[in-house]
């Protein structure tokens, strides 16, 4: 589908870029600008699409870039891009309710503590955490169901219920989230999305755990 507004009449007028996909990331060149090396992290999609969106075109990003990362510290630059995101596209984050499991959401607020003291920000907030968790969840419905399955095998003694929470995410987390309950169904796993998110954060704060404490990005002035 092509951007169909109306642009300025000028001869030396470029073309509209195609938007992307549905399930595609429309900030995967923000990411490329704001975070060195984090491609990979942008491109996961649990419905597979696996395709770059970087044609999108979103806004030029500020002057001041961030250190470049290894690849293998994919949860470090998922997080920075979240709280990114935020910040300049703050009008596209959405609001959306959550289940997600106690002892998950516990975890997930003592990490988000701590990283506000590592990095000296207070304004890091659970919804950039759980955009980041969803934004890098498998690309397969398969490896979903599996990865909730192993979660809930763990907690089958577990009595304690959980309760709806609302979190502002960006646009593909919301996507994600709200499609979730019909592609489960389609894929004879309804009425599981909690396990579905919660496993999914949990693997995302293990693997935060596994990088380490939370630093700001480097500055990078001309």
């Amino acid at each position: 589908m092509h951007d169909e507004r109306l642009t300025s009449p000028r001869p030396s007028a470029r073309p509209k870029k195609p938007t992307p996909a549905h399930f595609q990331f429309a900030g995967t060149s923000l990411v490329r600008d704001l975070i060195a090396g984090a491609e990979a992290v942008a491109d996961r999609s649990f419905l597979g699409s696996g395709r770059h969106a970087a044609q999108a075109g979103p806004p030029a990003a500020p002057d001041v870039a961030t250190a470049p990362q290894p690849q293998s510290a994919w949860a470090h630059a998922a997080i920075h891009h979240s709280y990114a995101d935020a910040k300049l596209r703050s009008a596209r984050w959405r609001a959306y309710g959550f289940r997600i499991a106690p002892e998950v959401l516990a975890r997930l607020k003592d990490r988000l503590n701590s990283d506000r003291r590592t990095t000296g920000n207070s304004s890091l907030a659970t919804g950039h955490y759980v955009d980041a968790a969803l934004r890098t969840m498998p690309e397969s419905v398969t490896e979903l169901i599996s990865m909730a399955e192993e979660f809930g095998a763990t907690r089958l003694w577990d009595s304690e219920r959980t309760q709806p929470s609302t979190y502002r995410v960006g646009e593909q987390a919301y996507e994600l989230a709200s499609t979730l309950k019909l592609v489960l169904q389609e894929a004879d796993f309804g009425r599981r999305g909690t396990q579905v998110v919660s496993a999914g954060i949990e693997r995302y704060l293990d693997a935060l755990d596994r990088e380490g404490a939370l630093r700001r990005p480097e500055r990078h002035r001309p």
